[in-house]
């Protein structure tokens, strides 16, 4: 049975509102009170809430912020237990051990910023987006290059960002058609670090489709993975595939 935001708060005697901006400030995206939740975000969002001490824990809004911050500012959640405040408990910290590799087909993501916001993405916040605090192995952009174009600052800046670069130069056809992809690179890579037991998590930035398969392979190795892509841009078979799907929106745009 499925367990929405609201029912989450309840639980904890908190407003909707207040869980939802402590859920913001760990980087995981619900649309309203009403938001339904799955197993692995509730465990998530309970270890950061519960507290193995035997001392009565309190979590409260920070009063003085409430005409001075902005929302996501006054959820400061409290834990007070009587010899230091502490934020996190020992499933929180084993969350945020957990092993992650980011994969981006960048084609794809910057081709639905550009279609959808006519904006282009900041990969060093979406970087930061997607890890969300945890340990990153790996970070791989994938890009085609077309010689025509000039990208040698925007691979410069994706590498000071901490990505690794993957790339190969664009097909052209005698009869002018073009072909450009790095799906079978970016599979490769992921198999051979999971195949490693190299990472725990695979975090791709792609709403392709033709990925459907190899999540499905992901998962009955054991491993999650969690997809990081334009809403209106992601196949709706790869977002139920997926362990978790997090939306890129405008915060995430230049």
């Amino acid at each position: 049975m499925n367990t929405r935001v609201y029912q989450l708060a309840k639980k904890y005697e908190l407003e909707s509102k207040e869980l939802i901006m402590i859920m913001e400030d760990l980087k995981i995206e619900v649309a309203n009170h009403m938001s339904t939740l799955d197993k692995r975000t509730i465990e998530f969002v309970e270890s950061y809430l519960n507290h193995k001490s035997d001392k009565e824990v309190h979590y409260t809004l920070d009063k003085k912020q409430t005409t001075e911050a902005p929302l996501q500012a006054q959820a400061l959640m409290k834990v007070q237990t009587g010899q230091e405040n502490q934020l996190i408990d020992e499933k929180f910290v084993a969350s945020t051990q957990l092993r992650v590799a980011f994969f981006v087909d960048v084609q794809n993501i910057h081709y639905s910023a550009d279609n959808q916001y006519r904006r282009k993405v900041d990969f060093g916040k979406l970087l930061e987006f997607a890890v969300r605090g945890r340990k990153l192995v790996s970070a791989i952009a994938y890009i085609v290059r077309d010689r025509q174009n000039d990208q040698s600052n925007f691979i410069s800046k994706l590498e000071q960002f901490g990505y690794s670069i993957c790339s190969k130069d664009l097909l052209k056809r005698q009869n002018g058609s073009k072909k450009g992809d790095m799906d079978v690179e970016i599979a490769t890579d992921m198999v051979n670090m999971l195949n490693k037991n190299e990472i725990d998590v695979v975090i791709l930035a792609s709403g392709d489709g033709d990925f459907c398969h190899l999540a499905k392979d992901i998962k009955q190795k054991n491993k999650e993975i969690e997809i990081v892509a334009f809403e209106k841009n992601t196949a709706m078979d790869l977002k139920d595939m997926a362990n978790q799907f997090f939306p890129i929106k405008e915060e995430l745009l230049m």
